[in-house]
């Protein structure tokens, strides 16, 4: 389906209060994932990078890292942000972008502004509240929401998919503004694992 119940997204982010909160191992990164995607650990089944012998439904370079997740598992925000895109595509599948804003160092106007996108594709639901923050099929900015935040659950959607799983995807907006895929282990909180 679509949508979940109110009910069930209510549940899903009391459980994500629970996932604790950490500061990134990597020196480069200034992004720290404070949540885990999942309330369990799952097996990655695709990691970011160049991949070898995979159908051709796929690209041959993973912009994201793919989780082995069975469809209808509880997905959250790994860090804070605001949301900035919450639809169907045909690739994609049902997907939630969530945008992290802040201020480069050394930017002389220090103005904020989206330096990282999240990305969660394939979902098979989407939660209702987050639906209400950018309204249906809006592209449009939405409030601000908090890290474990309940974002749906995982499914098989979309044409650009093999199986069930829940891909995320990291977009660097630092260096250009369209946002350059990174590896989304430099951040992911080590409880993921």
């Amino acid at each position: 389906g679509d949508y979940v119940s109110e009910e069930a997204a209510r549940e899903a982010r009391e459980a994500a209060m629970n996932l604790g909160t950490y500061t990134s191992r990597s020196p480069e990164a200034s992004l720290a994932f404070t949540s885990t995607p999942t309330a369990q650990k799952f097996p990655v089944s695709s990691p970011f990078g160049p991949r070898e012998g995979v159908p051709d439904v796929v690209s041959a370079n993973h912009n994201g890292i793919d989780f082995a997740t069975p469809v209808g598992t509880p997905i959250y925000s790994v860090t804070s942000g605001a949301v900035l895109f919450a639809r169907f595509t045909s690739g994609g599948g049902n997907e939630v972008h969530i945008g992290y804003y802040g201020t480069v160092a050394g930017d002389v106007l220090e103005e904020r502004r989206l330096l990282y996108t999240v990305r969660y594709l394939h979902l098979d639901s989407i939660s209702p509240e987050i639906i209400d923050v950018v309204g249906r099929g809006s592209q449009a900015p939405g409030r601000e929401i908090e890290s474990g935040f309940y974002i749906g659950t995982s499914g098989n959607t979309g044409t650009r998919t093999t199986g069930p799983h829940l891909h995320l995807e990291v977009l660097d907006h630092t260096q250009n503004r369209e946002g350059v895929p990174v590896d989304p282990r430099l951040y992911l909180h080590p409880n993921t694992f």
